[in-house]
């Protein structure tokens, strides 16, 4: 079962995933210069608990203090294993039959966001700019990566293809619409050239549509 976690939890889990490894002391110290004072021993306490319900490992190394030794703690597989317990977990409650409906429905939310954004990949395939009103994409662990990577399989072929024929000259613009739970999302995709024919990369622009009657 998945066990929740309070806030001071969340926390430390976040400043681990930050720092790497860390011991109480070094914790203690990041949490009040980010404006949370908690005490040494609340501290230990959390660790230790994050710990016993394997959300975080620790290592034993030699130090200066009264014991000789400390625990370093640091994340690990984390993320791999939060979302392996909460697909085990999705699976008990509705069944292994339905865990493809949960997949899509991440993936439309992941690629396609909550509202409109304008985004340009590069000549390289790099996504350097985007801006959007949604609260699904995360800018910051966007920009700078292979667009191709940011795409689940079912439209990574698509998009692949889409940007190898405006990179050779077959195409300029193209156009497509997704259902995305009520929304339905027009995407235009738009080759950038230099005025000497260089290509430059691809604006992709969404926006939800507010009547969808009139698409053919």
């Amino acid at each position: 079962m998945v066990v929740s976690l309070d806030e001071n939890e969340i926390k430390i889990l976040q400043l681990l995933d930050r720092l790497g490894k860390a011991d109480v002391n070094s914790i203690k110290i990041h949490l009040n210069r980010d404006g949370t004072n908690m005490p040494h021993s609340t501290v230990a306490s959390i660790l230790e608990r994050l710990y016993e319900m394997r959300l975080v490992e620790r290592e034993e190394v030699k130090s200066r203090g009264r014991y000789g030794k400390k625990h370093l703690y640091f994340v690990g597989n984390l993320k791999e294993d939060l979302a392996k317990r909460l697909v085990e977990e999705y699976i008990h409650l509705v069944g292994e039959n339905d865990l493809n409906y949960l997949r899509k429905e991440v993936e439309k939310e992941y690629i396609h966001g909550t509202g409109d954004s304008v985004a340009f990949v590069d000549s390289k395939d790099r996504v350097i700019f985007l801006h959007t009103d949604g609260k699904t994409i995360e800018r910051e662990r966007l920009l700078g990566k292979d667009v191709f990577s940011l795409h689940p399989p079912l439209t990574r072929k698509f998009v692949q293809q889409l940007i190898h024929e405006m990179k050779k000259g077959m195409r300029d613009e193209y156009r497509r619409y997704v259902k995305n739970n009520d929304k339905t999302i027009e995407k235009i995709y738009s080759k950038v050239e230099s005025p000497e024919g260089e290509y430059l990369g691809v604006i992709v622009i969404s926006r939800i549509l507010e009547d969808d009657s009139k698409i053919l």
